[in-house]
């Protein structure tokens, strides 16, 4: 069975994007960490989940691992960025569900979501400009 939906979501979200809700856009702030959650449903076996970042997008760093389990028919994947910088501002995070053990070809057997980051330097300086 293919995989019935997909989602991502932000674990550290700010206030006005949802925190800990499904959005396609989350607001961020620059130099701190931040972490996502991709569950797939519906999956039997469970869907292979793969992050990446859409094309086309800023020039980001390089995902780390994620970190993954699986239960009956669904999976989910937590990755942790350690430290946000602007070049992750208006970047799509994209979770992709898979399984595996249906024939190629055949409808649904992939199914991706996609999560707009938009990060924001939070500056601790109260100074104005002269």
């Amino acid at each position: 069975m293919a995989p019935e939906s997909v989602e991502i979501v932000s674990r550290n979200s700010r206030p006005e994007a949802g925190g800990g809700r499904r959005a396609e856009e989350v607001s961020l702030v620059e130099l701190e960490a931040a972490s996502f959650v991709c569950r797939a449903v519906g999956s039997n076996p469970p869907a292979q989940l793969l992050w990446s970042w859409a094309p086309g997008g800023p020039d980001v760093p390089a995902l780390p691992k994620p970190i993954g389990g699986q239960q009956e028919l669904a999976s989910s994947s937590l990755l942790e960025l350690e430290k946000l910088s602007w070049r992750h501002d208006g970047a799509q995070l994209v979770c992709t569900a898979t399984n595996n053990q249906l024939p190629l070809g055949r409808p649904n057997r992939s199914l991706s979501a996609r999560l707009k980051l938009s990060v924001k330097c939070e500056s601790g300086d109260s100074q104005g400009e002269s």
